[in-house]
């Protein structure tokens, strides 16, 4: 459930933006480093419910508004970029059978370290 975090992450820094914040004026703010805002809005650092309240009300939103409105349909549509889906249909056998085994180990590849996913 990485991509929880990388969503809640990327509307954090879409909030933080609107509200004119810069990484270090919220960290100040919610009592955190400037380096754990980078980690939460890239989806390395996991927050408690707590923190998550603090960093919405910080940036003059609900904790809601962070929080993806549902799961994806499907386990796999969270961890591969759009991009690649779209060139799903034009993959070799054999290039469609390595992406179904890097998605269902987990592991992060350079394609997912490009798109900012994981």
């Amino acid at each position: 459930m990485n991509w929880i975090y990388h969503e809640v992450g990327r509307r954090l820094r879409k909030a933080r933006e609107a509200a004119r914040l810069t990484q270090d004026a919220l960290a100040k703010r919610v009592g955190l480093c400037r380096t754990s805002i980078t980690n939460i809005e890239c989806g390395r650092q996991h927050i408690p419910l707590h923190t998550l309240y603090l960093l919405a009300s910080a940036v003059g939103a609900t904790a809601t508004q962070l929080l993806p409105e549902s799961l994806p349909s499907t386990p796999e549509e969270h961890l591969i970029p759009k991009d690649a889906l779209r060139k799903w249909p034009t993959l070799a056998a054999e290039g469609q059978e390595w992406v179904r085994r890097v998605v269902r180990s987990g592991s992060r590849t350079s394609l997912e370290d490009k798109h900012g996913q994981s």
